[in-house]
């Protein structure tokens, strides 16, 4: 009686184990199918997950180029390099005229 018990358990085991090691292949093909979708949708929105202010910066860079910006923009230059010019011959005529 004993050694049936035995013999029991020791099938069960057997059993369990094989069970465990199929359910363990499958779920590592499943596994392996999920990765290949997830890694197609991945490559498929990666871009679009970059572009997600690309509505803004469209908008802003219109602004931007528009002619009374770059014009604005020119004038500025203009005036800072003016006032830098300015300022170095007041130097240059006080330490070196004066």
């Amino acid at each position: 009686m004993i050694e049936k018990k035995y013999c029991f358990i020791y099938f069960h085991r057997f059993f369990f184990a094989s069970r465990l090691k199929a359910k363990d292949e499958e779920w590592r093909e499943a596994k392996k199918n999920f990765e290949r979708f997830w890694k197609e949708q991945s490559e498929k929105y990666y871009l679009k997950s970059l572009d997600y202010m690309g509505i803004n910066c469209k908008n802003s860079d219109a602004r931007i180029i528009r002619n009374r910006h770059l014009l604005n923009e020119i004038e500025n230059i203009k005036e800072e390099v003016n006032f830098k010019f300015l300022l170095f011959q007041l130097i240059y005529f006080v330490f070196y005229l004066a």
